[in-house]
């Protein structure tokens, strides 16, 4: 379809809403998205579409926010590959997975100090998982069943089941992944 129907259709959506509206924009990875200018238009024509989950690398969400003009806050995505540059781009943050939340967490306040001290400690932290993250973001289909079984793990549960259909992930691919999950360990206890 012609991308003004997209825009169209989302701005259907929003006009039924008098909340703040986010989208999620994943071009190179999803068939449809939106570009920059779409996203703008459709900004202008239902301003309460105001938050974006922007997931491609910091050069591109870079590129997107000056386009954009201040049209929306801008959140970094896949998994936060590029946390740290995604910030650097002008990210107002990140929306992360369930799977790594707390080290990101400490990431994006560690960023936000803004001292020299402060982003070292926030790129090893990145660094550290930047291993897993990669495994994890290997394909979509990787990234929704591990993320699962990792965040179970991370629990301390013994199942993390995903939803069917699903493409299954060998043993090899678990064991992978425990790995690299290594750094983050358990979930912090409240």
């Amino acid at each position: 379809m012609p991308e003004i129907e997209y825009v169209r259709f989302l701005g259907a959506v929003a006009d039924q809403s008098e909340l703040p509206l986010a989208v999620q924009n994943a071009p190179g990875l999803m068939a449809t998205s939106l570009s920059n200018g779409a996203l703008k238009t459709l900004n202008q024509r239902h301003p309460n579409v105001c938050l974006l989950k922007a997931e491609g690398p910091a050069t591109y969400i870079r590129q997107l926010i000056e386009d954009i003009e201040g049209a929306f806050d801008v959140f970094g995505g896949m998994a936060g590959i590029q946390f740290p540059d995604s910030l650097r781009a002008g990210c107002v943050g990140m929306i992360p997975a369930a799977d790594l939340f707390d080290p990101q967490v400490r990431i994006y306040e560690l960023m936000r100090q803004g001292t020299p001290q402060s982003i070292a400690e926030a790129e090893e932290i990145h660094r550290e998982l930047l291993p897993l993250i990669v495994f994890m973001m290997s394909s979509v289909e990787n990234f929704i069943v591990c993320g699962k079984h990792l965040t179970a793990q991370r629990l301390g549960l013994t199942s993390g089941l995903v939803r069917q259909p699903s493409v299954p992930v060998s043993e090899f691919g678990f064991k992978t992944m425990s790995h690299w999950a290594g750094h983050p360990g358990p979930f912090p206890s409240a």
